[in-house]
């Protein structure tokens, strides 16, 4: 997922980078920061969608939980399990007050954000 001001990448992937976000400045070129998401009893994190709000102050992950981190601190704002199987997508609304998000459970539901 690319920052609106196109200034950052988040990328995450299979094999050694299971379980982990990367970000990238893409001004200066490199990894400055790698967010490790790891579940309970050491079961690794599966990533299925990365998005950025329109005024990059937020990135939503979607995967075995939706999570919602701060940008440029990268902290994390709040964790959604209300889901019963994978999230596969997730979306903010125009001004980040709502979160939108899919899952493999075949139902979207809205959070406030």
């Amino acid at each position: 997922a690319f920052s609106e001001n196109g200034y950052y990448l988040a990328t995450a992937g299979g094999g050694p980078t299971d379980g982990q976000v990367k970000l990238w400045d893409l001004r200066k070129l490199k990894n400055f920061k790698t967010i490790t998401l790891s579940e309970d009893q050491g079961v690794e994190y599966e990533v299925s969608n990365l998005y950025f709000d329109k005024s990059g102050s937020y990135l939503a992950v979607a995967g075995t939980d939706v999570r919602v981190y701060q940008c440029k601190q990268w902290d994390l704002l709040k964790v959604f399990n209300e889901h019963t199987a994978m999230a596969t997508g997730v979306r903010f609304t125009e001004n980040a007050a709502e979160l939108i998000t899919s899952s493999m459970d075949r139902s979207a539901k809205v959070f406030s954000a």
